[in-house]
């Protein structure tokens, strides 16, 4: 066991990569290895790179073509978040099949501007709750590389392979990884991620 900001984290040596994508296609759905989570709507490819379906609204998906253990890995590639806060992408992990239920972790506000705020939050059955911020502290650019962990209770968030966040949190205890994009007003292009990759522990 080892300390992470007065969590007891079990270590686990076993890392396995189950799912990747580049979402290097034509624009539009995701594409079948993809489900949106419920009451959210669809993310979509545009140039490459993935977009909120519809402005205000959430749009969580998770990778359903690979088999995902209670612990579990996610990451992305942050592409941008265009002006204050309301704009927001960043991995999920443990998002349930069949309801707005999951783990997130999201840097919201305007990358590049050092302001922006990374997040880990959880989401019950539509509720969200904060579980750990950084405040308005954190400099975020495009490209950078947004990491969530999850084994047992105990949540870590890496920026660019740095810890920057952790929680414990009993609420879910199974699902799967994936993304998540949000724009609350706008346009669909404020915000946007590429490259996921997941795996198991």
């Amino acid at each position: 066991m080892i300390p992470c900001a007065g969590l007891r984290v079990a270590l686990k040596t076993r890392v396995t990569t189950i799912a990747t994508d580049n979402f290097n296609r034509a624009n539009g759905h995701l594409g079948l290895n993809w489900k949106t989570v419920a009451g959210n709507s669809a993310p979509q490819i545009l140039s490459h790179q993935v977009h909120p379906g519809t402005v205000g609204q959430d749009s969580y998906a998770y990778y359903r073509g690979a088999r995902w253990s209670p612990d579990q890995w996610a990451l992305v590639t942050l592409k941008t978040t265009v002006g204050a806060f309301g704009k927001a992408a960043g991995p999920i992990v443990r998002a349930s099949p069949s309801a707005n239920t999951l783990y997130l972790f999201h840097a919201e506000g305007a990358v590049g501007g050092g302001a922006t705020v990374l997040e880990i939050r959880k989401c019950v059955a539509g509720a969200y709750t904060t579980l750990a911020t950084t405040g308005e502290h954190a400099s975020v650019d495009t490209g950078d590389v947004l990491y969530l962990q999850v084994i047992g209770s105990v949540l870590i968030a890496k920026h660019n392979g740095v810890i920057v966040l952790a929680a414990n949190d009993t609420a879910i205890v199974g699902g799967n990884a994936g993304i998540g994009v949000f724009s609350d007003t706008g346009a669909v292009q404020d915000a946007a991620l590429s490259d996921f990759v997941g795996g198991n522990f």
